[in-house]
């Protein structure tokens, strides 16, 4: 193209370029995978990585013209990250906003926020000082303190948040009630209830009318929430949603969740008509006596589903049978959260009538065997069977491979014997399958990065050997010491010692 040309384009068809270079998964998009769409709710250091990548993209933009660092600047996507608690406000990180507000009027960085989050301390999770989290030396005396929460009114902005369109709110705290910001952020999108709603604040923030325009929610309930409600809450747009359900009650009080006194249940607390992508997490005691409303929801939201990940907490086949693949017909992405496919109950293939699917698991996911592990059939062997039998053609990791290259940096998870992600082998042997194996933003492992990732792995694959080595030996020491006959009179107490142990 001459330079004529480039001068006599129009400034729009330059600002739709610049805006694909610099699309961020912090800010929603239709057009993803289950893996992107879980990469907008990223918070703390996961978060704050993405932020700086477009940063880093947005600078060199902006360095090649004045035109493209006009452009850029008008079209950059601004996050804004703001703390609510003013005991912290000395210790907050350099990027993060004081507060919401400044002499009653909202801060200029907010009226511009395309995405808000709420900066949480102590609650980053990624091993390391960073950024996004106190300091280790600043943090422990913090929480030694145990100071009140000295929350000031934040969800009273004075102006219109028109431009708003994600908003993640790790905690509650002592937290009035966000009405009034919801009230003020009609273009909302993407929501975030990361914390399980109190029963005091958990109406009318969940009536609300924003619920209706939203496409992406997190949100964490109880059974009692659902049944309280008095009408189905419309999600008339929602094509993601990250839903997890509690239940940690028993006797008499649990019994009563098992009432329904207005007819509503999971199958029908909420409106999902054009529902794609599920992330549904479980934490039940009683799973069985929970099956028909799990039955009822997958078969009411399932017909349009192409991407799920289940997480439950207790054995999977009490309700995956092999008829509810029928549930599903057009789905093309599937995962278990935290486990790979192989586990001690194992998951019924999907029928051949269906596509094989691309299965989502997360970097150090662990697989226990399904049948007794021997030298000539390990756990990987049987993984390596299940895929066959699963047709399996590609897998994704819930992770950048620079993210999963991170991860190596910390200290051995106690599981790592079952984590067969963390061998070489596991990839080679999936590559030599046929099976293409891809990072959350699609980038191949035989690329740059994947084999970036592959060499850390290697690094860090003998340390881990090492440390399982050594746990090992501590375990027979530890049975020798207990005695045969003591372990065979203490059976019960033997296999909860195994599950402390092995950290399962």
């Amino acid at each position: 193209m001459s330079l004529s040309a480039v001068g006599k384009t129009p400034t729009e068809i330059w600002a739709s370029i610049l805006s694909l270079l610099l699309r961020t998964p912090l800010l929603p998009r239709d057009d993803v995978t289950i893996a992107e769409s879980l990469a907008v709710f990223s918070n703390g250091c996961d978060a704050d990585r993405l932020y700086r990548d477009l940063c880093r993209i947005s600078v060199s933009l902006r360095l090649v013209c004045s035109s493209w660092d006009r452009l850029v600047q008008r079209i950059h996507p601004t996050v804004v990250i703001a703390n609510l608690n003013t005991n912290y406000v000395e210790e907050l990180p350099a990027h993060v906003l004081p507060a919401l507000s400044m002499e009653g009027k909202s801060r200029p960085e907010l009226l511009k926020a395309q995405r808000l989050a709420i900066w949480t301390p102590f609650e980053c999770s990624c091993g390391q000082e960073c950024r996004s989290g106190l300091p280790s030396h600043t943090a422990d005396p913090l929480r030694r303190m145990k100071k009140p929460t000295g929350l000031l009114n934040p969800f009273d902005p004075a102006q219109d948040l028109s431009r708003l369109e994600v908003f993640i709110f790790g905690s509650y705290g002592g937290l009035k009630s966000p009405v009034p910001l919801l009230d003020r952020a009609p273009n909302l999108r993407v929501l975030s209830w990361a914390v399980e709603w109190r029963d005091a604040y958990f109406e009318p923030p969940i009536h609300h009318r924003v619920h209706n325009n939203l496409t992406h929610l997190k949100i964490s309930l109880r059974w009692d929430h659902i049944y309280s409600l008095k009408s189905p809450i419309p999600f008339h747009n929602l094509r993601f949603l990250h839903l997890s359900i509690s239940d940690r009650i028993s006797g008499e009080e649990y019994v009563a969740t098992l009432r329904k006194p207005n007819d509503l249940g999971l199958e029908n607390w909420a409106e999902f008509p054009i529902l794609q992508r599920l992330h549904l997490s479980l934490c039940v005691d009683e799973l069985q006596q929970r099956k028909d409303d799990l039955v009822a929801f997958l078969t009411a939201v399932g017909t349009n589903l192409s991407s799920l990940i289940y997480n439950v907490s207790y054995d999977r086949s009490i309700w995956f049978e092999p008829e509810f693949w029928d549930l599903f017909p057009s789905l093309v992405e599937f995962g278990l959260y935290d486990h790979l496919i192989l586990t001690r109950w194992e998951l019924s293939p999907p029928p051949k009538t269906m596509k094989p699917l691309n299965l989502i698991y997360q970097f150090s996911d662990y697989a226990h065997p399904s049948v007794d592990e021997t030298p000539d059939n390990t756990v990987l062997d049987q993984f390596i069977s299940l895929c066959k039998r699963w047709r399996t053609e590609k897998m994704t990791i819930l992770q950048p491979w620079r993210d999963a290259e991170i991860m190596m940096a910390e200290p051995i998870d106690d599981r790592s014997e079952y984590e067969i992600g963390t061998h070489v082998e596991f990839y080679e042997r999936l590559v030599a399958l046929g099976v293409v194996i891809s990072d959350r933003d699609g980038v191949s492992i035989r690329e740059p990065a994947g084999q970036r990732f592959l060499e850390a792995l290697k690094e860090y694959e003998p340390k881990r050997l090492a440390e399982e080595q050594r746990r090992r030996e501590s375990w027979e020491y530890l049975m020798a010491e207990c005695g045969d006959e003591e372990g065979d009179e203490n059976g019960e107490d033997e296999d909860e010692l195994v599950r402390i142990f092995m950290g399962d």
